[in-house]
């Protein structure tokens, strides 16, 4: 029983298992054309069918009109694409299958064999819909149509047959994720309306529009093979051979600003295929100061665009393709330029614009001509309608075949390879690109050929390399970073968007429109460029490097950087550039906008070289052809800026010689030879040494050939024509010789420089100029300059040495020249003679500033026209002697003049027709010895001096021979004061003059001949008179304001034979123990009408004297000096005070000794009245002293006055003690 019952329960199990995997597999629905199945008609089955269930459909024919499929899961298939033919009812507008639900798959027969409609329609977001192995012959507009958000997979299906009724639009694709997969298609299209759709190896011909047209994004296209699409007679295209056919009209444009198609260019004008020529001018005013001026432009365009200024192109992209923005700037010469602007319209909108800017903006006007033209008709299977991107975000990769070429374009994709492919001579699509690459990465292209249209454009995307690929006058555009082109041929333009490119080993086809680089730190090496119609490299960026290039014969600049710094561009080869006019020596090889770049020595231009160097360091450039053509935008041959330690050396400069080094240290320039040449060096520890510089050119080179600028810098033994011109400090010039001098033949206006043993043998201004301080000055030789052979700026701490010849000539500047004793200065063989013309700018021939121990020797100064012959300022222990300076006429010329200086002295020298022969101001300690002055209008004069010696000088035909002023502490000695010349009574002439001054005297002179005085004192004091001869003047002392408490004293002189008077004075004077002439005294009057209150000798036969002059005891007899009785009447007389003081202290001191009153007499101090001028150091001799033997004795010593020689006493002991001399009045301090 329990047995049974469960073999029950097992067949119950297993009946209730068959019946669910029944009902999960779903009924199949069988469709006989004879009846034999479930029906005989499809759309019974559909009917009948649920989800899960399929029909399987016989051979034969069936109709089936618009059915609704809602179903899921739903299979419908047939026997067989040549067995089964499903029609419609010939209403077009109806679809076989209308499909709204998910899963649902169509396979194995065809449609429309008989009938003309639509075949399938997917929608309401059906998903999984797949058509597999179905043919449609007959096919209507959209027979297949994709609602959007639907997802279809069509695959092995044929969709059109030849010879059938054919619409144009097979397949509508609105979906998402489609497959499109293994079809053909046969005279009509896919259309691709939705995102992210698979259309792979699918077959598609004969079809009467574009074969494939995608409108949406992220599709990938691959595989297909499209063949005999239609011409494309549409093409974008036109080209400046047709873009000028005729003219439409011309016009005055006030400006170029045209938007986009808005009606603003030429009335009636179609806005596609067209173009325009603007010419017109501007003016370069130069900031209203006649000079260069910077200038930038910018222009730009939708399609072709060419910009001409001046006759020359800067810009040449008249084709459909070149138009966009671009700018480029230069500096541009004062006055008028020509400007023409070219735009060519192919189609799309139409567009352009230029702008420029200066200093002073001017209204544009241009002369607007337009023409119209008629887009090219395509060759015969050149241009087909293969595939239209209506979207660039899709791929369609290089496995497709579209008229046996190739169209690629990739839109982020990564990784992807073509490679050996030929992308064929046609163009197949509606892009001028045969791959069109954007926002992708990693992408290789190799050893493919890329034929007609032969265009590459790449944008937004990093890491593309395209290489060993054959162009066909091909054009690469990529906008990117980190892209490598290389080892490609046949290119007619590359253009580079972009940075971290690498552009190499390209081959540019003859006719090529260059390599336009726009970016930073790209490289473009060893590309050959070949007939380039413009720039052959077009440079704008930064930080690129240039090299290797093989350029030649290019339409303009062959090499142009518009913009950028920090560009190298070494290693390249340029020849065949266009001349600049008519000039066989000058090329438009290199343009370079911006001197922040680096041109090595490694290029040649036409043969020649052009270097620039910016921020380069341990550079040597020995050894090379420099060349003779200027073949950059600029004159130098080599500029040099922000750079340091280059050498230049044993290089040949031509045309142009110019080197410039711009803040640039360290730079040496040496044994190089330039031929109408210039260098110009600002930096500084710049050295440039034994160049030479020729001057070929017949007018002559108009600047100096050697410029530097900065500090520290050597320029030594060049040759050089026309000079040099050093600014800065610390130089050194030296043993460099100048034939011409334009201008100066050395200028240096700055400090602490030196100019030594140079040779200027001609200059058109000054020899040398020094226009700062504390330059050296030293052993050059100036032959010949039109102004002076030397031109001081600043006296202060120069220095001219006596080893200069100027002009034959000498003239010194000693600033700061400070020696001792033993090693003096000596500055000797110094000549200098009016034959020479102008020396220097200076008012003296030899000057010593700030200067110690120097001598002055032998020199001869003969006719000078300056105002001082010798100048002392501020210094002291200077000699001068045998000394001979002569004026060139007589005038207001020194010979010496001194100031502020000390210890001065001047012997054995002769100064003849000057103003003054020597002449002080405010100095202390000077000695004039054994002069001879002659015609001198003052001798010797000075003014505000101390401790003067004028001893043993002879005085010529003076007006004044010596000539005191505000003086302390002198001595005129023995010196001869003789005029000779014809006199008038009260006339002038004064042998010694003194006024105002103190501490002097005038003994054993020789005085005569001077019309108003031999000798003139003024408000004097402290002055000796004594032993002196004055005869035959117009009054032999005379003598003013002179007051009676003051020492003043006229002694033991022979005075006679005067005009006038032998003593004149305005108030009492003693003049005691003269020789009058007469054994009889002076004469002398009464000269007061009221009765004589004064000195009368109505019986003296002598000089006569006038009353205030006491003259009570004379000499009887000349030269007879005192007797032992004059002297004591004297003492007595002069001293009558002193002695009566001197007895009334000694009473008082032998009182005071007596009573002990000077027992700590040792340790008062002693402190006299201080002089205002120092003593000089002193020697210190002891004296013994016996002692005494009631009492000891105070210790003494004795010691000499340093300025009079008088014996001093003073305690012994140690300590320092001020001193006063009693005789002379000199004070200071000495120290035991």
């Amino acid at each position: 029983m329990k047995l049974r019952q469960s073999i029950h329960l097992i067949i119950a199990t297993l009946f209730l298992i068959l019946l669910v995997s029944n009902d999960a597999e779903g009924k199949v629905w069988s469709v006989r054309q004879d009846g034999s199945g479930d029906t005989s008609e499809i759309e019974d089955a559909l009917n009948w069918a649920d989800d899960g269930d399929s029909i399987d459909i016989g051979p034969g024919h069936f109709d089936v009109h618009n059915h609704y499929i809602g179903n899921e899961d739903l299979t419908i298939f047939g026997s067989g694409v040549d067995s089964t033919f499903i029609n419609c009812n010939y209403d077009t507008s109806d679809y076989i299958f209308r499909i709204a639900g998910d899963n649902i798959v169509l396979s194995d027969f065809s449609v429309n064999d008989e009938t003309f409609c639509r075949s399938f329609q997917v929608y309401n977001n059906a998903q999984n819909v797949e058509i597999n192995n179905v043919k449609i012959y007959q096919v209507y507009s959209q027979s297949l149509y994709f609602y959007s958000d639907t997802k279809v997979t069509l695959k092995n299906s044929i969709i059109g047959v030849q010879g059938e009724s054919i619409a144009g639009q097979g397949l509508s694709l609105y979906g998402n994720q489609c497959v499109i997969q293994n079809n053909v298609f046969y005279g009509n299209t896919i259309e691709v309306h939705g995102d992210n759709n698979q259309i792979k190896n699918n077959e598609i011909s004969h079809t009467s529009d574009w074969s494939i047209q995608i409108y949406s994004e992220n599709n990938i296209i691959s595989g297909n093979t499209v063949t005999d699409s239609p011409l494309n007679n549409d093409n974008q295209g036109g080209s400046r051979e047709t873009a000028f056919d005729y003219v439409v009209g011309t016009r005055t444009d006030a400006g170029i600003n045209f938007g986009y198609t808005d009606g603003s260019f030429y009335g009636g004008q179609d806005s596609n295929y067209f173009g325009v020529i603007w010419e017109g001018s501007f003016f370069v005013d130069g900031d209203n100061n006649g000079s260069e001026d910077y200038v930038e432009f910018y222009f730009e365009a939708n399609d072709g665009i060419r910009l001409t200024i001046d006759g020359n192109v800067h810009y040449d992209y008249l084709d459909c393709y070149g138009g966009y923005g671009r700018s480029f700037s230069e500096w541009m010469s004062y006055g008028s330029h020509t400007i023409k602007l070219e735009m060519l319209e192919c189609s799309s909108d139409a567009y352009a614009y230029l702008e420029w800017y200066t200093t002073e903006n001017e209204p544009l006007a241009f002369e607007g001509t337009y023409y119209d033209h008629s887009p090219p008709v395509s060759e015969e299977d050149s241009d087909f309608k293969s595939i239209y991107i209506g979207n660039e975000q899709n791929t369609i990769d290089a496995t497709n075949s579209f008229e046996n070429s190739g169209f690629v374009m990739y839109y982020q994709q990564d990784g992807k390879i073509v490679s050996g492919f030929n992308l064929g001579t046609k163009k197949v699509s509606n892009y001028n690109a045969k791959i069109y690459i954007r926002e992708s990465s990693n992408i290789e292209i190799d050893d493919s050929t890329i034929g007609y249209p032969s265009r590459i454009e790449i944008y937004s995307s990093n890491s593309i390399t395209i290489k060993n690929c054959d162009f066909d006058n091909g054009y690469l555009y990529l906008d990117g970073y980190n892209n490598v082109v290389g080892f490609n041929t046949f290119l007619s333009k590359i253009q580079i968007v972009g940075s971290s490119n690498n552009i190499h080993h390209n081959t540019m086809g003859s006719g090529n429109s260059g390599i336009d680089i726009d970016g930073d730190e790209n490289t473009i090496a060893d590309n050959q460029l070949e007939g380039s119609t413009n720039y052959a490299l077009d440079i704008y960026g930064n930080n690129n490097m240039i090299n290797g290039n093989q350029i030649s014969n290019s339409g303009s600049w062959s090499i142009y950087n518009s913009y950028g710094s920090n560009n190298v561009f070494s290693g390249n080869t340029v020849s065949g550039s266009p001349a600049v006019g008519e000039s066989e020596t000058s090329f438009e090889s290199i343009y370079i906008s911006n001197l922040q770049n680096t041109v090595d020595e490694t290029n040649s231009f036409e043969g020649s070289k052009f270097i620039v160097y910016y921020n380069q360091e341990e550079k040597v450039l020995s050894g090379m052809g420099m060349g003779s053509k200027k073949v950059s935008n600029y004159a130098y041959k080599i500029y040099i800026s922000d750079s340091s330690n280059i050498e230049i050396t044993g290089l040949t400069f031509n045309y142009p010689a110019y080197v410039f080094a711009q803040n640039s240290d360290s730079i040496t320039i040496k044994n190089c030879d330039f031929v109408n040449g210039h260098l110009y060096l600002q930096g500084n520890k710049n050295i440039v040494e034994k160049n030479s510089f020729l001057t070929v050119l017949p007018e002559g080179n108009s600047y100096r050939e050697i410029e530097t600028s900065g500090d520290e810098n050597t320029i030594s033994e060049n040759n050089v024509e026309n000079g040099i011109d050093v600014q800065g400090d610390h130089n050194h010039i030296h043993n460099n010789t100048i034939k011409k001098g334009q201008g100066h033949g050395i200028y240096v206006p700055n400090s602490n420089n030196k100019i030594v043993y140079n040779e200027i043998k001609n200059a058109t201004s000054n020899g040398i100029y020094s226009g700062g301080s504390y330059n050296l000055i030293d052993g050059n030789l100036v032959t010949s300059a039109l102004s002076e052979a030397l031109y001081i700026g600043s006296t202060t701490g120069t220095t001219v040495t006596e080893r200069n010849i100027f002009k034959g000539s000498c003239v010194v500047l000693y600033s700061d020249l400070i020696r001792i004793k033993e090693n003096k200065k000596v500055i000797e063989n110094c000549n200098y003679s009016d034959l020479s013309g102008s020396i220097w700018n200076l008012e003296y021939y030899v000057s010593l500033r700030n200067s110690a121990w120097v001598s002055i020797d032998s020199l001869t100064y003969e006719n000078i026209d300056k105002s001082k012959g010798i100048y002392i300022y501020e210094s002291n222990n200077i000699s001068i002697n045998s000394v001979r300076i002569t004026s060139k006429e007589k005038g207001s010329y020194d010979a010496v003049s001194i100031e502020n200086s000390a210890y001065i002295s001047i012997s054995n020298s002769q100064f003849g027709d000057l103003n003054s022969g020597i002449d002080s101001h405010d100095n202390i300690y000077l000695d004039f010895e054994s002069n001879t002055l002659t015609n001198c209008d003052y001798g010797i004069t000075d003014w505000g001096s101390g401790d003067i010696s004028i001893e043993g000088n002879t005085f010529r035909n003076s007006a004044f021979g010596v000539d005191l002023t505000n003086s302390v502490f002198f001595t005129v000695e023995d010196n001869e004061l003789r005029n000779d010349r014809i006199r008038e009574m009260l006339g002038f002439g004064v042998g010694i003059f003194v006024s105002n001054s103190i501490h002097g005297s005038v003994v054993n002179n020789d005085i005569s001949g001077f019309d108003l005085a031999g000798i003139v004192y003024y408000t004097v004091s402290y002055l000796e008179t004594e032993n002196n001869k004055i005869y035959d003047n117009g009054v032999g002392v005379d003598l003013y304001e002179i007051s009676p408490r003051v020492y003043l004293k006229i002694h033991n002189n022979d005075i006679y034979d005067n005009q006038q008077y032998g003593v004149y004075s305005d108030s009492p004077v003693d003049a005691r123990f003269n020789w009058w002439g007469s054994p009889s005294g002076p004469y002398q009057r009464c000269e007061s009408q009221e009765g004589c209150e004064g000195n009368v000798n109505i019986e003296g036969e002598g000089n006569p004297v006038n009353s205030n002059v006491d003259a009570s005891e004379a000499l009887y007899a000349s030269g007879q000096g005192f007797t032992i009785v004059n002297s004591i009447q004297t003492i007595a007389y002069e001293y009558k005070f002193p002695i009566i003081l001197i007895l009334i202290v000694g009473i008082v001191g032998v009182i005071a000794w007596r009573r002990g009153w000077f027992e700590e007499w040792g340790d008062r101090t002693f402190a006299p009245p201080i002089n205002t001028y120092p003593i000089a150091p002193v020697s210190v001799a002891p004296v013994s002293v016996k002692k005494s033997r009631a009492k000891p004795k105070t210790k003494t010593i004795t010691i000499e006055c340093t300025n009079c020689s008088k014996q001093i006493k003073l305690l012994d002991k140690s300590g320092k003690q001020k001193i006063t001399c009693s005789s002379c009045g000199t004070s200071g301090e000495i120290e035991l």
